[in-house]
């Protein structure tokens, strides 16, 4: 049986130290995980953030800092991950693209001549099977698909055999 560890929001930003991503590479070893799923959000992309631009708390924010931090996350949790001897040890990784990644996105849509300038690629997330949120969506939307047909039959089957008495 897989193992799998689920991660939900690690929230890589300047304002926080690192040190969260080895330990939780780290765990990841020790539990021998087969599946690593980050469930999104693993930058934060704080320079992005349309929530306080313009405001004082806002300043010193910028978006070479932000992916210079989540490449040094990534690099922490697989460092705790794979140990000294930096050897691959064949977990599946999937990770999730939140909506502070979409930031990234939105930030191209409103300024367009951003495109090209920047792009979700700098996070590097190499290696890795990416899910946006419009894959994940269409996975959701078919699983519910499926249960409600496999509902709607049995449902059915039941009149049928209801019937049949």
């Amino acid at each position: 049986m897989a193992t799998h560890l689920v991660i939900g929001d690690p929230h890589s930003t300047p304002k926080s130290p690192n040190d969260r991503f080895l330990w939780a590479g780290k765990f990841a070893r020790d539990i021998k995980a087969d599946v690593i799923i980050c469930m999104g959000d693993f930058a934060s992309m704080d320079s992005l953030s349309s929530y306080d631009k313009g405001k004082k708390s806002f300043e010193g924010r910028r978006y070479k800092k932000d992916i210079e931090h989540a490449h040094d996350a990534l690099e922490k949790f697989n460092r705790g991950l794979l140990g000294n001897g930096r050897k691959k040890n064949g977990q599946r990784r999937i990770m999730l693209l939140g909506n502070h990644e979409d930031r990234i996105d939105r930030a191209i849509d409103n300024t367009p001549e951003l495109d090209g300038a920047i792009s979700i690629d700098d996070l590097e997330y190499d290696g890795m099977c990416i899910i946006t949120r419009f894959l994940l969506m269409w996975m959701v939307y078919t699983i519910v698909i499926a249960f409600q047909m496999e509902f709607l039959e049995k449902l059915y089957l039941e009149k049928m055999l209801v019937g049949l008495y």
